[in-house]
């Protein structure tokens, strides 16, 4: 976990991001887009792996493919 707080911190996740990370969905700490960034990576730790049409088509709607 310190390890990952640390390269977190380096990229620009604040302090209260990482303590507030657990209620993303909720939390003011996150903007819309950091909050469904967080969406798909929690999507992709399912076993199997399942993104929602509704959670592609929002991606889709925000973000360009490169994104």
């Amino acid at each position: 976990m310190d390890i990952g707080s640390a390269v977190s911190r380096a990229v620009g996740v604040t302090d209260r991001q990482l303590v507030e990370l657990p209620r993303y969905r909720t939390s003011d700490a996150f903007d819309d887009d950091e909050r469904l960034v967080i969406e798909l990576a929690d999507a992709m730790l399912g076993e199997p792996v399942e993104i929602s049409p509704d959670l592609r088509a929002r991606l889709e709607a925000r973000f360009t493919r490169t994104q």
